[in-house]
């Protein structure tokens, strides 16, 4: 969320997890809203409007793997 949900990285995602993503423009689709347990942000600095969708599934991809550790 643009601006919303908890922040990514004081999120557990340690469990088992899936990962929502849409347009930059027009974000997750509606039917993910409806159904999703929470919602997460990536704070930003002032005056950034958005990140790229597949930038964005990066860097939450990135602490996902972190918080796991070593496999």
């Amino acid at each position: 969320e643009a601006n919303g949900g908890d922040r990514y990285d004081r999120v557990n995602w340690r469990g088992p997890v899936a990962l929502g993503g849409g347009g930059d423009a027009g974000g997750v689709a509606e039917s993910w809203r409806r159904t999703a347990e929470a919602a997460v942000h990536i704070p930003m600095v002032a005056g950034a409007e958005s990140l790229n969708a597949a930038v964005a599934c990066g860097i939450l991809l990135f602490e996902i793997r972190r918080q796991r550790g070593p496999t």
